[in-house]
């Protein structure tokens, strides 16, 4: 009968524990690229939503938000879907998009009024969102 020592099995199971903790971070890198995939996907969508109701203007959260609870349904749902409840969300969720060109629209921020921020969703071409740069 053959017995292992015990360093034997000790130096198997940090191997174990090794290739383990290497599948956990190749694990975490996928769902957090998904994710991110998941979210530009979802971002792009949230910020059409606003493309189409804004038309080139600029805007502040505040009005945004008084207009998709007094005249626009569709705009209401991509609020509701990206969990934005109010003028102060809608505004924090703004400048997490802002500066990032999402499939040929870019949020930037133009100014300030006494409600806030006031931003501006422009549409760019390809060669300005690939140089990152938006004329």
């Amino acid at each position: 009968m053959c017995y292992r020592t015990r360093d034997v099995e000790i130096a198997e199971l940090r191997g174990a524990v090794a290739a383990l903790a290497a599948r956990v971070v190749a694990l975490e890198r996928a769902v957090r690229e998904k994710s991110l995939v998941s979210d530009t996907a979802n971002s792009r969508r949230f910020l059409i939503a606003i493309a189409e109701i804004v038309k080139g203007h600029a805007f502040t959260s505040a009005e945004l938000m008084a207009h998709a609870r007094d005249v626009s349904p569709t705009l209401r749902q991509a609020f509701a879907a990206a969990g934005v409840t109010s003028a102060r969300r809608l505004g924090k969720r703004l400048q997490r998009l802002q500066g990032r060109p999402l499939g040929g629209l870019y949020l930037e921020r133009v100014g300030a009024d006494y409600t806030g921020a006031i931003w501006l969703l422009r549409v760019v071409a390809d060669s300005q969102v690939e140089a990152g740069v938006p004329a």
